[in-house]
C-alpha cells in the first residue's frame, strides 16, 4: 500500500502542487529525497486531473470495503473535518501545505529532509504565508518540530475515531 499511496501522492503534486526531490551526485544520480507540497489555493485531489490520475488508480489497488471507508464513508470526509477543526475554516487552503516528506533510510540525518522543507520555507517567509503539515506517528511529530513546525493543540480532531482494521 506505502508504494501505491506515494505513487498516488506524487503524481497529485505534479499535476497540482510542486515536487521537490533530492538526489545523489554519484555518476549515475538516484533519487534520494522527496517532498510534495501543494501551494495556497491547491490541495491533494482537488482537481479531476488529480482524481482521474492519481485518486482513481490508489482506491483501484483498494477491496471494495476499504474504497468505500477510504473515499465515502469515513476517512476522507473525517480527515478533511480534523484539517479544519485544527487550523479552522479554509486555513489550508490558505498555506503551503507539506503532503509528503520522504528520505532513503540509507540518507536520513544528513539534513536532506531540512534541504527539501527550506525551499518551500523561504519562498513562503516572503509572502508570509503559513506552512502546514500533519502527521499521525509520534516519530514523524518530533522530525517535524526539529524541521521548525509546531504542534496544534491535541482534541482538534481525532482520526482514531474513524480507525479500521482491514485484513
Amino acid at each position: 500500500l506505502a508504494g501505491i499511496l506515494c505513487r498516488s501522492t506524487a503524481v497529485s503534486g505534479l499535476l497540482g502542487g510542486e515536487v521537490y526531490v533530492a538526489e545523489t551526485t554519484d555518476p549515475v544520480p538516484k533519487i534520494v529525497g522527496c517532498a510534495v507540497w501543494f501551494g495556497p489555493g491547491r490541495a491533494l485531489y482537488d482537481s479531476e486531473d488529480q482524481v482521474q490520475l492519481a485518486l482513481r488508480p490508489l482506491l483501484a489497488s483498494f477491496t471494495e470495503e476499504l474504497q468505500q471507508w477510504w473515499d465515502d464513508v469515513c476517512f476522507l470526509p473525517k480527515y478533511l473535518a480534523c484539517i479544519t477543526a485544527a487550523l479552522g475554516e479554509g486555513e489550508a487552503l490558505h498555506s503551503w501545505r507539506l503532503q509528503t516528506l520522504a528520505v532513503n533510510p540509507q540518507y536520513q540525518r544528513q539534513h536532506i529532509g531540512t534541504s527539501l522543507v527550506n525551499a518551500v520555507i523561504k519562498r513562503a517567509e516572503i509572502t508570509k504565508t503559513p506552512l502546514c503539515v500533519d502527521c499521525s506517528e509520534e516519530t514523524n511529530v518530533e522530525v517535524y518540530r526539529r524541521l521548525g513546525f509546531e504542534l496544534m493543540p491535541k482534541g482538534t480532531g481525532d482520526l482514531n475515531t474513524c480507525r479500521v482494521e482491514f485484513t
